[in-house]
């Protein structure tokens, strides 16, 4: 069986990390939808977008310019200010169509150009783009181990050691992420949520070294493993919740994040194996390319949901009752327009983007 992770030049197998990123946005969307398996997918569903960002951490490219990295990565930060701008002059709209929590005001026009500036910072609020708070901390946290290995690089060079290279990156990581963790564990947020960049360092470190230092890496993905794995972790679920922007934290939640993404590049490698032509592997390939706007966007569908479903029993106090899409007998209808609606839109805007290149 070929590399389904990386060719023979050691490049990208660009559909198993496509289907990888479409794991992690489906089960975000189902972690928002389905509240008996919340515990589960909160276990890992976002750091394995930090993972995975640190696996595509490209060191030969990036290696001595980092600045270029933070450049790269800056292309989120814009679509993330674009789309809560959007969310914002929206606002007043949802608000009067009951689409927002029940004591959420209305904006006056300074008030809106004072929530745009605070999303240009990376510290937008609005409810239904709250899945989005971590593309500040995605791209903070990309930059900030770019620096590092960069800085790890000099070390190396000036002391012509490799030791010197990892212990440099192994405690300035450590380091960070101790720092990180203790301060979301005692409420100090810092802009942009850069208090979770910090803590979150050791899955970006993961996926690099990896990428980098295990080549033969698919080898280690054994399905058996992924199942117990699996397991474990649903039993764990149980009695254990972990979010990091709401500020549940443990140090086991480094642990049960490692196990949910070695069960979750079990699941990506069993479907990236289907033929091209299955309809499986597509719906995830397409999913992983559109996993900015599936996450993006799936509040506000879910919650337009409970709006009809508010309507039809004639009864509005239904949508403040829970915080979003706690109507179990919905949750067929949250997954097929939380998944369908975001990846039509995606497949007119590529169209679209086709059109105007032409």
């Amino acid at each position: 069986m070929n590399n389904v992770m990386t060719d023979e030049n050691g490049k990208l197998q660009r559909d198993y990390w496509n289907i990888l990123k479409g794991i992690g946005a489906f089960c975000v969307v189902l972690g928002h939808c389905a509240m008996p398996v919340q515990n589960f997918v909160y276990l890992f569903h976002v750091p394995l977008f930090f993972f995975i960002s640190g696996y595509m951490y490209n060191e030969q490219k990036y290696g001595d310019a980092p600045y270029d990295n933070l450049k790269g990565r800056m292309k989120s930060w814009v679509k993330y200010v674009a789309l809560y701008i959007v969310y914002i002059l929206l606002h007043n709209f949802l608000g009067y169509y009951d689409m927002l929590r029940i004591d959420e005001p209305l904006y006056t026009k300074a008030q809106m150009v004072e929530q745009m500036a605070y999303a240009v910072i990376g510290d937008g609020n609005e409810l239904l783009a709250g899945p989005l708070w971590f593309v500040p901390v995605l791209v903070i946290g990309s930059a900030f181990m770019g620096f590092v290995i960069y800085y790890s690089r000099m070390l190396e060079d000036r002391f012509k050691s490799k030791k010197i290279k990892f212990l440099f990156q192994g405690i300035v990581i450590g380091c960070s992420s101790i720092v990180g963790y203790l301060m979301i564990a005692y409420g100090w947020d810092l802009p942009a949520h850069m208090q979770i960049a910090f803590a979150v360092q050791p899955y970006f470190w993961a996926g690099y070294l990896l990428r980098n230092y295990m080549s033969d890496l698919e080898k280690y993905i054994k399905y058996w493993v992924g199942i117990i794995l699996f397991l474990l972790l649903a039993i764990y679920s149980r009695d254990h919740l972990y979010s990091l922007v709401d500020g549940y934290v443990s140090p086991i939640m480094y642990l049960t994040a490692f196990m949910g993404f070695y069960v979750c590049m079990c699941l990506a490698k069993g479907i990236c194996v289907l033929q091209k032509s299955n309809y499986l592997r597509s719906l995830f390939v397409k999913m992983g390319q559109a996993s900015f706007l599936l996450m993006g966007t799936h509040f506000m569908i879910i919650r337009g949901i409970d709006r009809i479903y508010a309507g039809y029993h004639q009864d509005i106090a239904m949508m403040y009752e829970h915080y979003l899409g706690n109507h179990n007998m919905l949750i067929p209808l949250y997954l097929v327009w939380g998944i369908g609606l975001p990846l039509l839109l995606q497949a007119f805007w590529n169209r679209l983007s086709k059109g105007v290149a032409k």
